[in-house]
Order: C-alpha cells, then structure tokens, then sequence
C-alpha cells in the first residue's frame, strides 16, 4: 500500500518550509562523528530540541550521500512502519483483525497525513511515533505478563520518543488509558504509579521544549481563546473524516463567527459525552475521547506558536483514534445491519482515491502552494510565499499581484512588505523599493534583511550618507554580521574616508564575510594611505586562491613599484591576462 501510493513522493524535492535549514543547507548533518552528534544532543534546530531527528538525517546524508531520495525513503518507511505497529497495538486488545487492518490502513492512506511523511523536515513526527507506539507496545506486554525488561524498554522508546518531538509529552496520559481499560478504578490508584516516571520525563522534555520554542522566538503573547480553541479542535475532527480540500497553512480566525460558536456549543456536548460515559462505565467511549482529546489539546494554542493556529502533521497520532472509532462503530452497527461493515471499505477506498490524485500536487512548490491558498483564500502567508515563487522566476506580475492582495488584508505584514520591496528593487525601481523596506522597519523595528537592502538601493544610488546611517542601525541590531561591514566600508571608501574604510573590511573579515572584492577594496585603500606592504599583503592573499584575477596582478605590481621593488613581470602578467589600463603603467615604469 505504501510502495503505490507514495512512490512517486521518493523522487520529490525539498519542501521550501525547514528542508532547506534542517537538511539541504545543513552542514551540522552532513559528518557523522562524535563531535557532530555532540551538537545535535546540545543545539536547538529551528525552536526544536530532537536529536535523534537530527541523528536520523545524519545517517540519511550518509548512506545517501545527500541524495533527497533517501530523505524521503526514510520518512515513507517509518509511516509505513507505524502503521504496522497500530495494527499490531489495537490486536493486542483482541480487536477483530479487519477493524484492525481497516484502521491501520486509513492511518497509512490519508491526505491528512502528507505534511508529515512528504515534507522531510517533519520526520520528527514519524519518527517519534514510530517510538511512541513501541513505547506502547511495551507497555502492554508489561501489563500482561509482568516481565521488568518490558517496562524498561517502554520508557527507554518513550525516551527515544521525546528525543524525537516534544509531542511525545501526552505519552503518561495514553498509558494511562491503557491502565484504565485493564484494571477497575480501585486497582487502577495503585498502578497508576507505574505512570510516576513517565511524568517526570513529560515534565522535564516539555521544559526544554518550551525554552527552545522561546529561544527561536516561536512563543507569542497572544493565547487561543475558547472559541479558537474550540473551532481548531473540531476542525481536526472534520479533517482528519474528510481529509480533502486541505492546506499547508491555516491562518486565524479573523472573527469570531457561527462557525466559532457551534464549534464551542460542539465541544461542550463532547464533554458531556464524555462524563456520561465515565458515570455509564462505558470504557472504550471515555477512553477513546480522553486519547484524542490528550492528545490533540497541546497543539490548540493555548501555548501560542507560530503564525498557524492548526496544522495537519499534528493529527499524526490524533487520526488514529478517529479512524478506529469510525472503523469500530460501523462494525459494531453491522452486527444488526450487514450491509454497514462495507462503509468503512468504501470510505478507505475513497480516501485513497483521494491520497492518490492530490500527491501529485506536491511534485511542485508552486502548485502546492496555490492549491493550498485555492482552499484558503484568505491566508495572506500563502499568497506571500506564492508570490515568492513567482518572484524566484522573475514573474513580476503576478508575484506583485500577490504581495498587493497579501498586504490589503494585512498592511503591516513585515514579510509580504520586504518581498514587495525586494520585487521593486530586481526592477530597478530603487525609490519604490526603499519606501517599502522603510514600511518593513517600522513594522518589524529589528528585522536586520531590511536596513541591508535599503542600504544598498542607497549605496546604489550613491546615497552614501543616508546608507551609512542605516547600516549604523543594522549593525546596533546584529553586531556580528560581516557584510553589513563591507557595505560600510564601501561608503566609507567612496567618501574618501579610507582608514575607516580599511577598519570596517578588516571588522568584515573578523565576522567571516569572505569576499575577493573586500580584498581588493581593502588593498586600494591601504594604497591610497600609502600602506603599500599591507596592499601587497592583500593581493597576494587572493592571488594565491586565484591567480587569473587580472587586476590582482596590476595591484600587486603597483605596490611593488611603490616598495622600491621589481612590479613590471606582475604589470605585464595583468596585461597579458585583459586588465588593459596595465599598458599605462607598464608604459610610465618598465621602459
């Protein structure tokens, strides 16, 4: 099943959303030692702390020397393998096999489940269920037989969960349903400390989880509310039935609307539901609302992260509850009524029909990205990163008609505002594009990228004063980034202030902005202080990685005239090389 639907998906690209940083241009992933694994139990990636994710892409790199192919490989064999481990889980309950297979497969085959197995940078999702549901798996069989070693594998896997995604936090509530569904409530109290491990892992994981997500600035001020919360939550509910028409981003409610309200009304009937069946002992109803309810209640925003208030990779785990209470309902229906237990068979077959007609559309960023925005037409970050495709093919019209309607919705978008900018400058439309850089700092005061640019729209109009002016800013902002001080000592060199010139390339090099140029530049500038030994001493720097760099040669054999030396061989190596202004030199020192 696996192998036809997501085939196709092993010769895809990278996703345009953390691909790129966690694995294309990720030189952390890219050497297997001690020294590199060090890193990944010691960084935060991206607001994350998963090393074993990071781990996972590192043997990835390795056994496929950076072929994505392997990437992908990887992700479609552990969705696979999950699904294998939720049949085998939900048989451990004696469940008929065909409710088992039934669930297992919907799990495997669903839409819903794209984010997570194609985009690469969710592999922590598959791979920290994959040792969640072995976690399990252990677990039971530690219920059932009492053996130690079970125990201590289901919190060793839900260690290797956690190292994976902070997700795997609501792991001691999923055992606890375990423990609920095989003791009474009296025997219950006393198992339940078997859980007093689990907890503190939750805890400590989640910690870390929280301060990396503050680390990234993933963390804003503004909580869901009740009817946010409410609408998200039965939104996934009504994806995960219907997975169709859906997107890879889903901005915020704008108002508070109907839809809002009967969401809340819908969650409180739920909840009523659920009491009813704690006080009715009916087992398997509270334990399959408490498994998705504990499990979907982290990602409802109450802990605000990101510009999305739901996303379909976090129905990874959540799905399979839905899928087996739909898939066990209509067999428990069937035994009255035959005809019911094909339901579920058509359904799946429905749902696959489905998966295989819309996997195509992320063969391609661009189709992705408008279909996604085709579904939610109102999402302002679509149309910004639709634009941006369209702007990376020089397709100016429509990247700008994007960015318009982006910013009619939302006109201090700091993002849709710099891409705007950015559109205006590849024009040569310089003074449009520095009144919106100028709009995109006084939406985001600290976005360094916009005080850069516009710097060099000012240098390029030889507004060197004004430039220096803001680069200042930039470098208040980020003290450590090198350009920003080559940009500087362009002005500075250009306004005839050469020792600051030559003090802000030397500040450049120290922060790592390796450039021929700022050589070059740097060695006239020592010319024009008459420092002709630190001149020479520059030249040679680049001559020694590239000794066909014509003007290179001319510097050098200027210095040299002005150090008493012999320059003429290196005037006529830069004329015989196409630098012609050599010719004048060679004509005023080497008769």
């Amino acid at each position: 099943m696996a192998a036809l639907l997501y085939y196709p998906v092993l010769f895809y690209g990278y996703f345009p959303w953390d691909d790129f940083a966690y694995v294309r241009d990720n030189p952390d992933i890219k050497s297997l030692s001690f020294g590199s694994i060090k890193l990944f139990f010691s960084k935060f990636y991206l607001g994350n702390y998963h090393p074993f994710t990071m781990l996972s892409f590192a043997l990835d790199y390795k056994w496929g020397r950076g072929d994505v192919f392997y990437f992908h490989l990887t992700n479609v064999l552990l969705h696979s393998a999950n699904a294998l481990f939720i049949f085998t889980l939900l048989a451990k309950f004696n469940i008929n096999k065909l409710v088992c297979a039934l669930t297992a497969l919907l799990f495997l085959a669903s839409p819903i489940q794209f984010e997570s197995v194609i985009w690469i940078a969710e592999r922590k999702n598959v791979l920290y269920t994959c040792f969640y549901l072995l976690s399990v798996l252990f677990f039971v069989k530690y219920i059932e037989r009492r053996v130690l070693i079970n125990y201590i594998l289901s919190i060793l896997f839900f260690v290797f969960s956690l190292l994976s995604k902070a997700q795997a936090v609501t792991m001691p509530l999923t055992l606890l349903v375990v423990l609920y569904f095989y003791f009474d409530i009296k025997e219950l109290k006393q198992k339940v400390k078997k859980l007093i491990p689990f907890f503190i892992l939750s805890l400590v994981f989640g910690v870390v989880a929280i301060s990396a997500e503050q680390n990234h600035g993933y963390i804003h001020k503004q909580s869901a509310s009740v009817l946010a919360a409410s609408y998200a939550f039965v939104q996934y509910v009504i994806h995960i039935v219907l997975p169709f028409n859906l997107s890879v981003f889903y901005s915020y409610p704008v108002t508070n609307g109907l839809f809002e309200i009967l969401s809340v009304i819908m969650v409180v009937l739920i909840i009523g539901v659920f009491i009813y069946a704690i006080k009715s002992q009916h087992k398997l109803i509270v334990a399959l609302l408490f498994l998705f309810a504990s499990n979907i209640v982290l990602i409802l925003q109450f802990i605000p992260i990101g510009e999305a208030y739901m996303a379909d990779r976090y129905c990874y785990i959540p799905s399979i509850v839905i899928y087996f209470a739909l898939v066990y309902t209509c067999f428990l229906l069937a035994e009255k009524h035959a005809w019911i237990k094909f339901i579920p068979i058509i359904y799946f077959l429905l749902i696959l029909y489905s998966a295989k007609q819309n996997v195509q559309v992320w063969k391609s960023n661009k189709a992705l990205f408008a279909t996604s925005l085709s579904n939610q037409p109102k999402a302002d970050l679509l149309m910004n990163i639709l634009g941006s495709e369209y702007l990376a093919e020089n397709n100016f019209t429509k990247a700008d008609s994007l960015f318009d309607v982006a910013l009619g919705l939302d006109a201090t978008n700091y993002q849709v505002l710099y891409n705007k900018a950015t559109s205006l400058a590849i024009q040569k439309q310089n003074d449009k594009a520095i009144i919106y850089f100028d709009k995109t700092i006084a939406s985001a005061p600290t976005y360094f990228p916009a005080y850069l640019q516009k710097a060099i729209l000012l240098i390029n109009n030889k507004n060197f004063k004004n430039a220096l002016v803001v680069l200042d800013k930039a470098i208040s902002i980020k003290p450590d980034i090198g350009k920003a001080y080559f940009l500087r000592a362009l002005c500075n060199e250009n306004s005839n202030d050469f020792a600051g010139a030559i003090n802000n390339y030397t500040d450049a090099v120290k922060y790592s902005y390796e450039d021929e140029q700022l050589y070059l530049n740097r060695a006239i500038c020592y010319g024009k202080t008459n420092n002709f030994k630190a001149a020479l001493s520059d030249v040679n720097l680049i001559l020694s990685k590239n000794p066909t760099n014509a003007f290179a040669w001319y510097l050098s054999g200027v210095a040299k005239i002005n150090l008493k030396e012999n320059g003429c061989n290196d005037l006529a190596t830069a004329y015989q090389k196409g630098y012609q202004p050599a010719v004048q030199a060679l004509n005023q020192y080497c008769r």
